[in-house]
């Protein structure tokens, strides 16, 4: 797992990323994913272990109940799974300046 000094959580406006301060890349947890698109979290859970083993990463994350190792949904993946999922968030994001 990576070390949690390397990310920052951003969780505003019904948006949840995970950012890498030292890359800039964003990535989502799959409770965050689930919630920001209004799926079911086994929904995200089932989906995301369709992703290749070496395009999966975890990350050790501050949250309410804690320290946790996270599973995270990379920014492109995320932005594709939004494209079907919850298009108007993605362009409201869009809007914000995200980017990956």
């Amino acid at each position: 797992m990576s070390s949690l000094a390397k990310y920052e959580r951003f969780d505003g406006n019904g948006i949840e990323l995970i950012i890498d301060v030292k890359t800039g890349e964003s990535f989502a947890t799959i409770s965050g994913y689930s919630r920001m698109s209004d799926k079911d979290k086994s929904t995200i859970s089932r989906r995301y272990q369709g992703v290749a083993e070496m395009e999966r990463k975890t990350a050790e994350i501050q949250t309410a109940g804690g320290l946790q190792g996270v599973a995270l949904i990379d920014g492109k993946l995320a932005m594709r799974w939004l494209t079907k999922d919850k298009p108007a968030l993605l362009v409201a994001m869009g809007e914000v300046g995200w980017n990956v």
